[in-house]
């Protein structure tokens, strides 16, 4: 029927819009993880620990 066309039409937008939320999370939590890294590898270690607690606080919001 019309009503199941535009139900199935609304459930795959909000399913697009979800992966597309999940990309953008992912994408920053990589981009978090490299910087921390970086951070690491380059000694600065009030960065790192800074950038670490941001890491883990972002974990507990997912």
């Amino acid at each position: 029927t019309e009503h199941e066309v535009v139900v199935q039409e609304a459930a795959a937008g909000e399913y697009t819009a979800l992966q597309e939320r999940y990309d953008d999370a992912f994408q920053a939590r990589r981009q978090a993880a490299i910087d921390l890294a970086t951070a690491r590898s380059a000694g600065d270690r009030a960065r790192a620990d800074a950038m670490a607690r941001e890491f883990l606080q972002g974990d507990e919001q997912l």
